[in-house]
């Protein structure tokens, strides 16, 4: 009886180990992706972004922008590793990343929040960010539109 219950145990294992993938937990190239042209405050910045859906259905951002500050401090971020949600077509986003004033040849963190609407291709909302730099502006509230250029599979479209 030892054997039979050994032998079953031994089974499950090599079935379990046989089946999971372990690069499925991470992004990769066949998960489904958007890239998103985005507009900040009417036209003071721009950039992109992309969302990523992980096979555990989490949802990733990564992307950058540039942002004219007062019309005379070009500001580039770039962030990763961001979490995003859609709920209908609802949309928030958390991210972290890096900014750098080219003006002042500066840098700073930052936390970016992103609220608003995707749907059918486009997007609007509002956004929060926080720089952690001394000298640099601390919180900052705006606007933003996309529009999406590359891909499909992660927000709604007319018909869902």
């Amino acid at each position: 009886m030892k054997i039979v219950k050994l032998s079953f145990l031994l089974l499950i294992v090599v079935l379990i180990l046989c089946t999971c993938d372990n690069s499925s937990s991470g992004p990769g190239n066949t998960n489904p992706k958007e890239k998103w042209d985005i507009e900040i405050d009417d036209g003071a910045g721009n950039g992109s972004f992309t969302l990523e859906l992980l096979p555990d259905s989490t949802i990733t951002i990564y992307g950058s922008w540039e942002y004219n500050y007062y019309e005379r401090n070009m500001v580039t971020c770039n962030f990763s590793d961001g979490i995003a949600v859609i709920d209908g077509s609802d949309f928030y986003c958390y991210t972290e990343g890096s900014a750098h004033d080219h003006t002042y040849n500066e840098n700073s963190d930052f936390h970016l929040e992103l609220g608003g609407i995707l749907f059918n291709g486009a997007g609007y909302g509002v956004s929060v960010m926080q720089y952690f730099a001394p000298g640099w502006e601390d919180y900052i509230e705006g606007t933003w539109t996309a529009t999406l250029v590359n891909g499909e599979g992660i927000t709604m479209t007319e018909g869902e």
